[in-house]
């Protein structure tokens, strides 16, 4: 075994005779042992106390000279700090959204969109998303939620009487389009479409004539329209055109293979081309398929001038993952209880989604009766039932007539002191 090997030249140590301690001498040995471990315990405690002493002044220091670097530089360039709170105000991401690349160069994009913050905040200044009290007593006596609670098949919330009985005439938005000179050809987006559809029948062609401000071409017949699709004649009022013509395209989306055929047939008899009316046969509950299909049609930046949605929840909420809703100057949509609606949120798409979008929405009556809900919530608002909703864009200063129009509707209905 190594241990017992003897180097050369070693010598052997010889082991000291074991002295036996008294148990005096035991104790003071005791004694002395844990009086060098306590000192040496006291040493480390120091120790560690000046290090982290030391680490603490080092980050004061730190900070101190960031706050101080930090004020040097907002008084000498305030606009930096302007100039990203913008960026982020305009960039916000929801859940879920992918971040999309800008062309352009970083600062031209920079400067963009604070030029669009801007326009957007001196708007909301202009017309105050909060309702004053005096407005949301009104609303409260006006639309009541007594009757929400009950069964959407009964159809007795008070939104839901207001928005759905008469004529479904968006007579603001019509002038609008038929008054305004667009830098663009006039392009409108109708979705789930039905043909046989009274209310919604005649829109797509409506707004080729609105958006073309063309009165020579008779391929624009509403009437023709009507009378091809067999139902009730038109309730909308007529709506005088004025400005430059312009070319214009309605783009639509059916999933229902009848209703698909059939608007196929009265394109045809009337004689419209791609050009004026592009059918497409798509299944809207799919949200890639809806996705990729609004991209090939609306590349790029393409405005969305009329955004008509005859669908479910999913079209609307899948929107918020992408930058399409931007693209939308005005929105239209009809909420109900059945379908996928009854899996959404309505409350979350009125109260938060549409907002957070920069889109001002009201319930929209017959007889142009508006009554603002952004601003305005009530809780019952949130109740699934039928119901009508349009929504204009904000965030855009072309659509500031329309927002001013729409705002001096909801002021008249609420002096008119109807209740549901």
């Amino acid at each position: 075994m190594l241990s017992r090997m003897k180097l050369p030249g070693s010598a052997e140590k010889k082991s000291r005779p074991t002295v036996a301690l008294t148990p005096m001498e035991k104790r003071l040995k005791q004694r002395a042992a844990f009086a060098a471990n306590e000192s040496t315990l006291v040493e480390d405690i120091v120790f560690e106390l000046s290090l982290t002493k030391t680490i603490v002044s080092i980050t004061f220091l730190l900070l101190v000279g960031a706050s101080l670097a930090t004020s040097y530089i907002l008084s000498a360039h305030p606009e930096c700090f302007g100039h990203q709170r913008k960026v982020n105000l305009e960039n916000q991401i929801l859940p879920g959204e992918v971040p999309m690349l800008r062309s352009g160069s970083a600062l031209g994009s920079a400067e963009s969109s604070i030029k669009k913050t801007e326009k957007m905040e001196n708007m909301i200044e202009k017309h105050s998303l909060e309702c004053t009290s005096e407005q949301m007593d009104s609303l409260k006596t006006q639309l009541p939620g007594t009757q929400c609670e009950s069964s959407p098949w009964t159809q007795k919330c008070s939104f839901t009487l207001a928005t759905t009985r008469g004529c479904q005439d968006p007579l603001w938005a019509r002038q609008f389009f038929a008054s305004t000179d667009l830098s663009s050809p006039f392009k409108a987006l109708f979705v789930d479409y039905l043909p046989n559809d009274s209310p919604m029948s005649d829109f797509p062609i409506d707004a080729l004539y609105l958006g073309s401000h063309n009165t020579d071409d008779k391929k624009y017949d509403i009437g023709a329209w009507r009378q091809a699709a067999k139902v009730d004649p038109a309730c909308k009022k007529p709506v005088t055109l004025s400005g430059k013509k312009n070319s214009a395209q309605s783009v639509v989306m059916i999933k229902d293979e009848a209703a698909f055929n059939s608007a196929t047939r009265i394109k045809s008899d009337l004689g419209l081309t791609d050009d004026d009316m592009w059918l497409e046969h798509v299944n809207t509950e799919s949200n890639a398929m809806v996705r990729k299909f609004i991209a090939q049609k609306f590349p790029g930046d393409e405005p969305i001038h009329y955004l008509k949605v005859n669908g479910g929840y999913s079209f609307l909420a899948s929107w918020f993952t992408t930058n399409n809703l931007s693209k939308a100057w005005y929105l239209e949509f009809t909420a109900n209880w059945v379908g996928d609606w009854g899996s959404g949120d309505l409350g979350l798409l009125l109260k938060s989604l549409l907002p957070k979008s920069g889109f001002v929405c009201y319930w929209a009556g017959s007889d142009e009766k508006l009554w603002r809900i952004t601003g305005c919530w009530q809780d019952h608002y949130a109740f699934k039932t039928w119901a009508n909703v349009a929504c204009v864009n904000s965030g855009k200063e072309e659509t500031k007539p329309l927002l001013d129009k729409m705002e001096a509707l909801f002021q008249k209905t609420l002096e008119a002191g109807n209740t549901y």
